[in-house]
This record gives C-alpha cells, structure tokens and sequence, in this order.
C-alpha cells in the first residue's frame, strides 16, 4: 500500500458530524486526480467534502481509487447515484447531436485514437449543444464497474463546463474562465449564448506560458479585450500571478468569488451541488 492520509474537510448545512458513513445514502461524486482522490457527498442534510491523500508517484489512477476505498470503506454504501470524475488527454468536443448517436460516437474516436483498443469509450453532455468525448484506459473504467454500483465515469472537464455554463449564460457575448489545476495544468473554457466555444487542458510551466495559452483562446474565440471577461480561479498563486499579466492586456480579468464554505472543493465537485 503507498501512503494515504483521509481528511475530512468540510461540512455544511444541517449535517450531523457523529452521523455513521456506513449508513450513507444520496448521491456521491469522486475526482480522482494526482495526488489522490476526493469525494463529495450531497444529500437531504446538504453535502460534504473529504480529500484523500494518496502517493500519485507510486500508483496510478485506478489504484488511487482502490487506496481510497480501502481506506474509507464508506465508499462502498448504497448511494443512489454515483459519479467518477478523472482525467484523460484522449477527448474531443463534437456537436451534441453527433454524441447522441453511438455508432457516430465510436466512429469518431476509431478516427482519432485508432489504437485505442479496448479501453473505454464516455461521453457527456456540456453546457449546450456540445458533446464530450473521451477514452479512459480500461483499468480504471473496469475497477469502477466492478466497484461501484450505478456509477457513471465523466471526463473532468465535462463537470468543469457544466459548472461554468450555469453561473451566467453571457448574451451575445463571450466569457472565458482560467481554471489553475494544480501545480502545472491550466484548463481553458471560454461560452457564449448558444454553448461552449472552447474546452482544452494545456500543461504550463510558468505564467507566462499559461498568459499565452489564454490570450491565444481570447483571439481564437473572438474575445473583445475591452468588453469582454476573462475570469480565473484555481490554484491561488498561479491565478493571481497571471491576472497581473493578464491586465496588462486585457480591460476585464478578475477572480470568480466563491461562498467561503465552497473554496476547498474542487470546481470538478461543485458542479454536482447545483
């Protein structure tokens, strides 16, 4: 077993901190993602957060997943919906018409990922219009059917989007968010009126380089730099080193405000709390 530590992190509304786990019901949703595994439990009583730490060095993500099941057996109980949130670099938009038909679906990824083999083919729904598409390598997606009952597996950026469409639907304008995951990654989403225009991950090694990421999306989406926003949020310190930058270019970049009770979940979580 690699290292694991559990913390439970937050709880909210009127959530009794003696209730037994075993005995939980609801609805769970669990990120996997370096570094561990967190988990979100939303029920009649409201929802809390838990992070469980793991040594991502040593394992990969399926066998996150399974540290943090045997180290909250909790895990297993009877929930009535459950959700899986992990990474993969294998995924595409498509119109939302075209993911609605699985045949197109495993046409487009046999044209995209033809060695894919038998590794698992997901796809969501984000915001409006737009399908996400992606492959997760069959040892996770084989864990979580064998582990979990009703559980559904999503790409992270799926609840990313989702999360980010309902905060404001922008008419006849363009809004781009700047989400600072982790230490390197830097998701980029950019909406207007009829749905997402953009949804891509880049790996940044400094700000600069997460300034020219998103001030390439700010042309490529047709951003106007004096009336439209750009709105960051994340990881602390990335984001505010690179909205300093960023105002040297831009009219409107500025922090999504959160409720203090929600600052430690992951945005990949806060979506199922809506």
């Amino acid at each position: 077993m690699g290292a694991v530590s559990y913390h439970e992190n937050h709880y909210f509304c009127k959530m009794n901190n003696n209730r037994d786990s075993s005995n939980r019901s609801g609805h769970l949703a669990v990120y996997v993602k370096a570094g561990g595994v967190d988990t979100l439990v939303i029920d009649d009583d409201g929802y809390r957060h838990s992070s469980i730490e793991v040594d991502q060095a040593l394992i990969s993500p399926d066998k996150a997943l399974e540290e943090a099941v045997y180290m909250t057996p909790w895990l297993l109980g009877d929930f009535s919906r459950i959700d899986i949130i992990a990474s993969s670099p294998r995924f595409t938009l498509v119109p939302e018409q075209l993911a609605d038909d699985a045949t197109t679906v495993a046409a487009i990824a046999d044209r995209l990922w033809p060695d894919r083999g038998d590794d698992t083919l997901e796809t969501d729904i984000c915001g409006c219009a737009v399908g996400l598409i992606s492959v997760f390598d069959r040892r996770l997606s084989g864990f979580v059917g064998r582990t979990f009952t009703r559980a559904t597996l999503h790409h992270r950026l799926s609840p990313l989007v989702n999360f980010f469409t309902s905060l404001s639907r922008p008419v006849n304008r363009v809004k781009l968010y700047a989400h600072f995951s982790g230490d390197n990654d830097l998701d980029v989403v950019a909406l207007n009126a009829d749905g997402p225009l953009m949804a891509n991950t880049f790996e940044c090694r400094d700000t600069a380089d997460a300034v020219y990421f998103i001030m390439a999306a700010v042309k490529d989406c047709g951003l106007d730099a004096l009336d439209d926003e750009v709105i960051v949020c994340g990881n602390t310190e990335r984001a505010t080193a690179a909205t300093e930058k960023l105002r040297l270019y831009l009219n409107s970049v500025m922090p999504l405000l959160l409720p203090v009770s929600d600052s430690g979940i992951p945005i990949e979580l806060l979506y199922f709390t809506k």
